[in-house]
């Protein structure tokens, strides 16, 4: 978060460095996705939107727990996550497109 907020500050290269250090995370986790779907783990065709998604979420779980580290339950919060990423990255998920 402190990388981040520093380089949101400071701009210039240094927010140009966080934003491809941003894709390159975000493609390895859409690659990941993408080898699950070839695998016929993963439904297919959402490799993008479930990176996406993926990458929000950790990021957004990070910030929580940073900012309100008494309120944040890793436990449940892990639990959570895994049961939100099955149900869209499952085959019988049936929410549109």
């Amino acid at each position: 978060m402190a990388f981040w907020a520093h380089s949101i500050a400071v701009g210039g290269k240094m927010l140009d460095l966080y934003r491809e250090l941003f894709r390159r995370f975000r493609a390895a986790v859409k690659k990941a996705v993408e080898e699950g779907e070839r695998s016929g783990v993963f439904r297919t065709g959402l490799s993008e939107e479930t990176a996406l998604l993926i990458v929000g979420a950790i990021e957004g779980l990070g910030i929580q727990y940073v900012i309100d580290p008494e309120q944040f339950k890793p436990d449940k919060a892990v639990s959570l996550l895994r049961a939100f990423l099955e149900d869209i990255l499952a085959e019988r998920h049936t929410s549109p497109r």
